[in-house]
């Protein structure tokens, strides 16, 4: 029967150049429905049509993952595949991902996480579709680190592709935390000449420039369908424990209150002092919290010097304020204007400075499945402007989205334990099932 968690697994590890021939030749009707959702037919579209031979377009387009966007496989003792993958939850092996107390080595002995791809039920109709006229990769990162780890292996990975191309320009994408690994990659001293030389424009998709208060809620509590999963299927994984020991996570805590006149969105607490997490006996990561507020500082002064453009989602209701304690406050969500957002990052927080803005009514995870954004992009790189999406937000046009935007609240745990049900017998997964191992707090019909 297809849909079980080794499928799932096949597909999220296939590798970017294979992808193509593998959805096209691989994968039946009925997994696609289950992987992509309403997308499906757009995904087997773009997988079964022959790309053009001379690729259009002003320069490459690399686009950059979120966080937990990228495959993380295990290369060193006992080799596999960790993120996301059911059966290794289903083994206890979780932790696998824990990082030591510096924040720069695995936790483990023997552990050694590449990250191979990005996970194609989120990102293949963007590929795909770029693919089709334009030369584009992805560029996927171990999303456990802190965005500025991965500034110079990106340097050397857009040097590669433009000396193997007629084009000597590059357009890079960001989805949520990619934004911010293209932000550091643009503004810091080590990459900031070589990035004015070769970028022609950044577009960035839901980027959490002042953090997301969801980043606070895991943190503490681990409230998330996928770690909830991780946790039914075996004790021996402890999410929270995971969490708490990346430093990528500290990098998207909502930003110092100082750094932002218009930005309190915990106004009740101190999240950047050590002593409000142990007060609520939660054992964070001292130096990681101050390095966290450290990047908030670097973002917050960053003046990029070429085209900056972002994406934000609207419309969906969003957590924008947090009161009382870390362990039991229900965030406060918000839908509309300036405070709203897509369900996970409010609006103020994806947008940057001054820097052109660009709204539209989408769930997070799915800026980059939305057509209008993937249009978007191919404008901008024809030399032309995004015709989709619009400047004002009270300009977006609004659909029907019954399910985007509610909480995941207590309907969670019980997908959480339907979800882990099916996974330890073996049985075939739904859309949902997926969703919930995928997605954000919010599901789609």
């Amino acid at each position: 029967m297809p849909n079980k968690a080794e499928d799932l697994v096949k597909m999220i590890h296939v590798a970017e150049d294979e992808l193509q021939t593998y959805i096209r030749q691989e994968v039946p009707d009925r997994e696609m429905e289950a992987f992509f959702g309403q997308h499906a037919p757009a995904v087997r579209l773009y997988a079964s049509v022959d790309q053009i031979a001379r690729k259009r377009g002003d320069s490459i387009i690399i686009l950059l993952p979120g966080l937990s966007g990228s495959v993380l496989e295990n290369v060193g003792r006992g080799a596999e595949v960790l993120w996301l993958n059911p059966i290794a939850f289903l083994k206890g092996h979780l932790n696998h991902l824990d990082m030591a107390e510096d924040g720069q080595s695995n936790a483990i002995p023997g552990i050694r996480i590449e990250a191979p791809n990005p996970i194609w039920i989120v990102y293949a109709k963007m590929l795909l579709r770029l693919q089709y006229a334009y030369e584009a990769y992805t560029f996927p990162y171990d999303w456990r680190r802190a965005p500025d780890a991965h500034i110079q292996q990106l340097q050397q990975f857009i040097d590669q592709k433009l000396a193997a191309s007629d084009k000597t320009k590059v357009t890079l994408i960001g989805h949520s935390m990619g934004g911010l690994v293209i932000l550091d990659y643009l503004t810091h001293e080590k990459t900031r000449k070589h990035a004015e030389q070769v970028v022609a424009r950044a577009i960035t998709l839901g980027t959490p420039f002042r953090g997301t208060l969801d980043a606070v809620v895991n943190l503490a509590r681990g409230d998330d369908p996928k770690m909830e999963i991780a946790r039914k299927l075996n004790r021996a994984n402890d999410p929270q424990k995971m969490l708490r020991s990346l430093p990528g996570m500290y990098t998207i805590l909502p930003a110092p209150k100082e750094l932002y006149p218009d930005w309190n969105p915990i106004p009740d607490l101190d999240i950047w002092s050590p002593d409000t997490w142990q007060q609520a006996n939660i054992p964070i990561n001292r130096r990681l919290l101050e390095q966290g507020r450290e990047h908030h500082a670097h973002v917050a002064a960053a003046d990029p010097q070429i085209p900056f453009y972002s994406i934000a989602g609207t419309y969906c209701d969003t957590p924008v304020k947090l009161s009382g304690n870390l362990l039991t406050a229900i965030p406060r969500y918000l839908r509309e204007g300036i405070q709203g957002g897509d369900g996970t990052v409010e609006v103020s927080s994806a947008t940057f400075k001054d820097c052109p803005a660009y709204f539209v009514q989408e769930v997070h995870i799915e800026l980059v499945l939305e057509s209008k954004v993937i249009e978007g992009i191919m404008h901008w790189v024809e030399g032309g402007e995004p015709a989709g999406l619009v400047r004002q937000i009270n300009e977006v046009v609004q659909d029907d989205m019954l399910l985007r935007g509610t909480t995941f609240a207590p309907q969670a745990i019980f997908n959480a334990t339907q979800t882990a049900q099916k996974i330890s017998a073996n049985q075939a997964l739904s859309r949902e099932d997926i969703m919930a191992l995928f997605g954000d707090k919010t599901l789609k019909p």
